[in-house]
């Protein structure tokens, strides 16, 4: 793609995805599968470095190990990153995994470089009141949560509460592999999904966490067997 394309491509997708937000009702999540190993990987990733910057969107890079064999063991990458990229495969009905890969809210699929599509689904989903209200309190090293049915919403089915840490951000120098060569930028990288408990979808939920170490936190209120995002917040 020639750089004016390319140019003309990205300002398309800050113009779409910066509507959506002028209009926004909840926060959206976005999931990006990637790897250092995958030479395909870069523009995705750097979406997602724009995406982590919007007040409305959570995204949120799972490092997967499958292209690991090819040259580049990637810093990041977990098994169970992996693991969820399959569920959700499965889920979608798709018959393999691949990157990069945005899964988006839980139930939308779409190559993590598509900027227009991704753009269009940010609009229709931020439009949708959030289910599941997250309120928060952090005090002497203990988070206090609070999980409730927005007003707004209809009645959800029974979820999972997940906590996920992430990394703000990194620069990694590839030394082998199809990105031998480059230093590449990462944002918001995924360093544990913990479950923490399950809500029936309607009244509250109360639990009280220990908190710990220097990686942002964010808890979603997601679906059982990897479904539909009802909720999430970024804890302060």
């Amino acid at each position: 793609m020639k750089k004016n394309a390319v140019l003309a491509y990205f300002l398309a997708f800050i113009a779409c995805i910066s509507t959506a937000y002028a209009e926004a009702k909840s926060v959206v999540v976005v999931e990006l599968f990637t790897s250092q190993g995958c030479s395909a990987c870069p523009p995705a990733d750097a979406l997602l470095q724009d995406l982590a910057e919007k007040p409305h969107v959570l995204a949120l890079a799972f490092h997967v190990d499958y292209w690991d064999y090819i040259g580049w063991k990637d810093t990041f990458a977990q098994p169970v990153f992996t693991q969820r990229q399959k569920t959700y495969a499965k889920r979608l009905g798709r018959k393999h995994v691949y990157t990069p890969q945005m899964i988006i809210n839980g139930h939308h699929d779409v190559i993590g470089s598509h900027a227009m599509e991704i753009g269009e689904i940010l609009s229709d989903e931020s439009k949708e009141p959030q289910a599941a209200m997250i309120e928060s309190l952090a005090k002497e090293g203990e988070i206090s949560l609070l999980i409730k049915n927005s007003d707004n919403s209809r009645p959800t089915p029974q979820s999972e509460i997940l906590v996920i840490r992430f990394r703000a951000a990194s620069q990694v120098e590839i030394k082998k592999g199809e990105n031998k060569g480059r230093t590449l930028s990462y944002s918001n990288i995924v360093t544990s999904v913990s479950k923490i408990g399950n809500w029936r979808g309607t009244g509250t939920w109360k639990a009280s966490y220990a908190s710990s170490g220097t990686d942002k936190v964010a808890i979603i209120v997601q679906g059982k067997n990897q479904g539909r995002i009802y909720g999430s917040a970024i804890l302060p």
